[in-house]
């Protein structure tokens, strides 16, 4: 990023909203995984870890965030076996 004191008040506030808004959506993307989690939606759940993990639209800093809790539900997408289901929903409500 570019360090605050070499742009402008404008541009500093453009920025600050800018990652606002990218944190909803972000936090809008991870209650959709939590949801598709407990309803067992996988078909939502593999669309929900593919446009996280393919998309190109979420910095790899963002995925190794939430790296954990979403290791735990690609598992469960992939092998339907409930801790992996349970532990990233722990981990997601613990980040939430």
């Amino acid at each position: 990023m570019v360090p605050s004191n070499k742009i402008g008040p404008k541009a500093q506030k453009y920025f600050f909203v800018l990652f606002i808004f990218l944190k909803r959506i972000m936090k809008t993307m991870i209650l959709q995984v939590k949801e598709a989690l407990e309803k067992d939606d996988f078909a939502s759940l593999d669309t929900l870890l593919e446009e996280l993990f393919s998309s190109g639209n979420y910095s790899q800093k963002q995925l190794d965030e939430y790296d954990k809790f979403l290791q735990e539900a690609t598992l469960y997408s992939e092998l339907k076996e409930d801790d992996y289901k349970n532990e990233a929903l722990k981990l997601i409500n613990e980040y939430l």
